[in-house]
């Protein structure tokens, strides 16, 4: 049977072809490449700084996060009602939960999603990420900006609900957060 193009959905409308596609792809090491909204955007490897802070946090996370979770560096994160996949920085879920997908973390199993934003990256991580983060309900979300125009600033994310986050606040490099539940302790940002 013969199928005219025009009777056919485009290829983009299928979320598997797209992330079947990005999975095919070869990216240099120290890159990442993802899909925000059905577009694949790449972002460079990360600075020194970058490095550090995502360090200081994966340390802090582990030793003082949840019982269970599981602490990612760079696993990505898929959304697929928002045609999305990001990687960030850091991802915590319950060590319990296992994906079908030995590749990504589903969202809905993330405690808490942490981004460092890099120059022009940090419009996406401030705008795209955080509603998608927040369609997803994920429970926490970081986002850690050194390079913030007023300065460096550690903004959290909290208490999802109707695609926003409900509660939001911006501490400044050197101050002290309560990351709240799942997450569940105090975060002392001096050593960014």
């Amino acid at each position: 049977m013969e199928t005219r193009c025009d009777q056919q959905a485009p290829l983009w409308a299928n979320w598997d072809y797209l992330v079947g596609a990005w999975r095919g792809l070869n990216i240099p090491e120290g890159w990442r490449l993802e899909l925000i909204e059905e577009r694949l955007v790449p972002a460079s490897p990360p600075e020194y700084r970058h490095r550090l802070i995502a360090d200081v946090l994966y340390r802090h996370l582990v030793e003082r996060g949840p019982g269970g979770a599981l602490v990612h560096r760079m696993a990505s994160v898929v959304i697929p009602s928002r045609r999305s996949l990001f990687i960030p920085d850091l991802v915590v879920a319950g060590g319990a939960q296992h994906s079908p997908d030995p590749v990504s973390v589903p969202a809905e199993t993330a405690w808490l999603v942490a981004e460092i934003a890099a120059g022009e990256q940090s419009a996406k991580d401030r705008e795209i990420k955080l509603w998608s983060y927040a369609h997803a309900r994920v429970p926490v979300y970081l986002l850690i900006d050194p390079r913030a125009p007023e300065g460096p600033v550690l903004e959290l994310h909290s208490d999802p609900a109707n695609a926003a986050y409900r509660d939001s606040r911006k501490v400044p490099f050197g101050g002290v957060v309560e990351l709240p539940e799942p997450i569940g302790f105090i975060l002392d940002t001096a050593e960014f």
